[in-house]
């Protein structure tokens, strides 16, 4: 109707997770000029999104500071291991409380696939507790083994097929789901990105772009280590988009956040 706005995206699953990617979309509404500001009804909250068992997916509802609506609405959850969804729904009417109620219904009402491979529950990302590792800035491993990791990883990367992919997941149990934090003071300086680490680790993040799945890992180079078992420790540059993933020549230390931007850049 004029009085609401209805919309619906699915992006690939490349990086990250559900809760990560909720938070991600939170923070990209709560600073969109035409609202004003969003003032969160309650905290995120997880649902059982239609055909799936388990509490997947999140969602929140928000009043709208200023503006042309009064309300907001945000549901978001995995369509199996490899997509994401999302919907947001805004109201020049409604109230929060109830423009949550017309969200879920939305959800409910979407034509949903007949199986879905069952997800983990989602659970709200919450503040990392320690400071990422850093010692300066990192310099490029000068090794052709290092080079030949990047390759070697990129080529994997974007070699695998579909089939391949599906055949290699059952043929091995799946690894368990990462639980993220999010690292608020690396984040500063990162425009409309954020930076997010697997809880309990100091040398590793994601820079996630925006709020749709792409993103830049940085992590211990696990693959240098195996091609070259006397090398010295060495950290990859990943960037994954929706469709592909860049592999960088590995660093020789953990290199900040706005240092890897600009590796990539």
């Amino acid at each position: 109707s004029n009085s609401d706005t209805l919309t619906v995206y699915v992006f690939r699953n490349v990086s990250g997770s559900v809760p990560l990617w909720f938070d991600r979309i939170d923070w990209v509404a709560s600073h969109r000029d035409i609202y004003g500001g969003l003032v969160p009804l309650h905290t995120p909250t997880a649902f059982t999104p239609p055909g799936q068992g388990t509490a997947s997916g999140l969602i929140d509802s928000y009043s709208v500071s200023k503006g042309p609506y009064r309300s907001t609405a945000i549901a978001f959850m995995p369509l199996g291991a490899d997509w994401y969804v999302s919907v947001r729904y805004s109201s020049k009417t409604l109230d929060g409380a109830t423009l949550e109620t017309h969200i879920r219904a939305v959800v409910a009402a979407l034509g949903w696939p007949q199986k879905i491979a069952p997800q983990p529950a989602a659970v709200p990302v919450a503040d990392c507790t320690s400071a990422l590792a850093l010692s300066g800035d990192a310099k490029p491993i000068n090794r052709s083994k290092a080079m030949g990791s990047a390759l070697l990883f990129g080529a994997l990367l974007s070699s695998a097929s579909t089939d391949e992919k599906q055949k290699m997941a059952k043929d091995e149990p799946p690894p368990p789901p990462v639980t993220w934090c999010r690292d608020l003071a690396a984040s500063i300086g990162m425009g409309s990105s954020g930076v997010y680490r697997p809880v309990g680790t100091t040398d590793r993040y994601l820079i996630a772009y925006q709020d749709a799945g792409r993103g830049l890992m940085v992590e211990p180079d696990t693959l240098s280590a195996l091609l070259d078992t006397k090398a010295k420790a060495s950290w990859s540059v990943t960037e994954y988009e929706v469709a592909a993933a860049g592999s960088y020549i590995p660093r020789d230390r953990l290199p900040p956040p706005d240092q890897a931007l600009k590796i990539v850049g």
